[in-house]
């Protein structure tokens, strides 16, 4: 859902758009996040989240109305640096929230040179912005950033990503471009790890869909 305003109504009671909705970069200032920018937005609907642009501009914190939607880790904000690369050991580091990319080269198990899940949300994002203004009648909030998963004489997969939403929308708006900058073909593996957790996820939680099959990876599975 979402609620119409008009922007000279909005301005002839406010002083700034920012007492209303508001993205906001700043930096963590302890823990073993420290030093890592996270774009804090709030819409004026009661949705508010985090982007974190030096972990593959994931979506971390998230709530409704006060309410919080997702599961974080108890590894809390950890920076991109602290990735162990082989094995599990992408676990120690894993912040948890509303959605952790996963890729450009591997999902899911450890596999050969890939540890589990990939290196993408470890990576830290180049030309990081963020827009704030009145677009088509709405007031728009957006943060964007560039992501390069790359080595010496080997892949250059670029992922530019741009997460938005709007003035008194209950809407997270994700888009994805990924290009193969290297000289030769590559593969590309994604996967959008979307963690919900209590109290929205609890035993009172009813899940409404459709019909369908789910069929496990394995046997353990």
């Amino acid at each position: 859902m979402e609620e119409r305003y008009e922007e000279t109504e909005c301005m002839r009671y406010a002083g700034s758009m920012a007492q209303l909705a508001d993205a906001r970069l700043m930096a963590l200032a302890e823990g073993n996040g420290r030093g890592d920018r996270v774009i804090a937005f709030r819409n004026g609907s009661g949705l508010a989240f985090t982007v974190s642009p030096d972990r593959g501009m994931d979506l971390v914190d998230c709530s409704f109305g006060g309410i919080p939607l997702v599961f974080r880790s108890q590894t809390g904000y950890s920076a991109g640096a602290r990735h162990e690369a082989s094995g599990k050991g992408w676990l120690r580091n894993w912040q948890g929230g509303l959605m952790t990319t996963a890729g450009l080269r591997n999902v899911g198990a450890a596999n050969g040179e890939f540890g589990l899940h990939g290196r993408i949300s470890n990576l830290a994002a180049e030309d990081v912005g963020i827009r704030r203004g009145w677009e088509g009648g709405r007031y728009r909030l957006e943060a964007s950033g560039t992501l390069r998963e790359c080595a010496m004489f080997g892949e250059h997969l670029e992922l530019c990503r741009t997460i938005s939403t709007g003035l008194g929308e209950n809407v997270i708006r994700l888009h994805d471009r990924v290009t193969n900058r290297s000289c030769r073909e590559d593969y590309l593996q994604i996967l959008y790890h979307c963690n919900l957790g209590y109290p929205f996820a609890s035993p009172e939680l009813v899940f409404d869909v459709e019909a369908h099959e789910v069929i496990p990876r394995d046997a353990e599975a």
